[in-house]
């Protein structure tokens, strides 16, 4: 870890101590909103797995919003036509590593019921936007010592499509 990613660390514990949320175990059944946040290498085709999720939350009649981090400077021109989905770059961040992209900051204020984590890399970037969530229920990859989500689940592999799948399983079973 980098001086400026400690640095970036240090703000976001800082904020995170004056910040509260109303937290709320909620089911796929009792959501009315969700919040999906995600991380993209800029390769065409990334967001099938993704989309599916999305496509799942939509016709359980939930409002989904879906925020990208993606690892590069320039945002290539397929990424500005997803439908539903915010991207925000390196060049959107501050020199601590932390956005400053308005959409990013209407993402952490939004109070969505649900929010999904779908993040591998454990990037200041991304936690950031993770941990100041205003929302009500957080679900993400299980980290150890980690308190941003609500909800964490360990898979033991980084397979998309098994951890969005868990991800289903346990929204449907959960408060049943």
């Amino acid at each position: 870890m980098n001086l400026r990613e400690k640095a970036g660390r240090y703000f976001l514990l800082q904020k995170l101590k004056k910040t509260t949320r109303q937290r709320a175990v909620t089911n796929i059944h009792q959501a009315k909103t969700a919040g999906v946040l995600f991380h993209s290498d800029g390769k065409p085709g990334e967001f099938d797995k993704i989309s599916g999720l999305l496509d799942y939350l939509t016709q359980k009649h939930i409002k989904v919003d879906a925020l990208c981090y993606l690892d590069k400077k320039k945002i290539p021109h397929y990424y500005l036509h997803l439908k539903n989905i915010a991207v925000y770059s390196k060049k959107d961040l501050n020199w601590f590593y932390i956005p400053k992209r308005l959409s990013v900051k209407n993402f952490i204020q939004t109070k969505h019921d649900l929010l999904i984590d779908l993040c591998t890399k454990k990037k200041i970037q991304i936690e950031y936007v993770s941990a100041l969530s205003n929302a009500k229920f957080k679900i993400g990859r299980y980290e150890e010592n980690s308190k941003i989500h609500d909800l964490m689940i360990n898979t033991g592999t980084d397979d998309m499509e098994f951890f969005i799948e868990q991800i289903k399983h346990f929204l449907t079973t959960i408060n049943n």
